[in-house]
């Protein structure tokens, strides 16, 4: 796996763990609820923790440890400085196939809610 971009989770600016952990405020748009209750833990904060703590399964590390890349959704703007200045070293094969110029939010949740009916 690649280096990390930060020791902490907390220390990331865009995650979303020190909400679901109790040491920041959630976004109104944060749906933390319903991953405490798949979790199941009677310390919604500590079952968090340990969730994340146990780290990442055989077959996530294994998709990214090929050099497999999700999809990046967001606008031009947003798309083009992932491109340009987080993956420079990526040959142009491989950008084209992370970054979909055409692919907006709104197709997604369209597929997803094709697919799911």
């Amino acid at each position: 796996m690649k280096s990390p971009l930060v020791v902490k989770l907390d220390d990331y600016r865009w995650s979303s763990y020190p909400a679901f952990v109790g040491l920041a405020e959630p976004q109104s748009w944060l749906e933390r609820d319903r991953t405490y209750g798949i979790l199941g833990h009677h310390d919604r904060f500590e079952g968090y923790r340990q969730f994340v703590a146990k780290g990442v399964d055989e077959n996530t590390a294994n998709f990214y440890s090929n050099n497999n890349y999700a999809t990046i959704i967001g606008d031009q703007g947003f798309k083009e400085w992932i491109y340009d200045e987080l993956l420079p070293e990526l040959e142009l094969e491989q950008k084209s196939r992370l970054v979909h110029p055409d692919t907006d939010l709104a197709e997604v949740i369209k597929g997803v809610a094709c697919f799911y009916n």
